[in-house]
């Protein structure tokens, strides 16, 4: 099933950059020989946390991807055209009562 697939794909992403991250080679902090060194050189430092908003974001698509696709099968199994219209309208309605959609609120 190609949801749990992106759920697992995105937690694995997800789980990655922030261990990453807290290990501090996104900061610029090389942790990895017992003693903590800053990187001085800012090219290097800009790039992985580039790399690192870019691995946490595409964690994050492949986790909304894998519930959206999820819900689309729990909700209504035998009428997929009902279950996606209910899932993008209760979706919506989420946004909008979560004030997370400036363009709908």
């Amino acid at each position: 099933n190609s949801a749990l697939a992106s759920l697992g794909i995105g937690y694995l992403l997800t789980i990655s950059g922030k261990y990453l991250y807290s290990r501090g080679w996104f900061n610029g902090i090389d942790k990895s020989e017992g003693r903590t060194t800053t990187i001085t050189k800012t090219s290097i430092t800009g790039f992985r946390r580039v790399t690192n908003l870019q691995i946490m974001a595409l964690g994050g698509v492949f986790i909304w991807r894998g519930f959206w696709y999820l819900s689309d099968f729990l909700i209504y199994p035998d009428n997929p055209f009902i279950s996606s219209w209910l899932t993008g309208l209760l979706g919506c309605l989420g946004s909008i009562l979560l004030c997370c959609s400036p363009s709908l609120c």
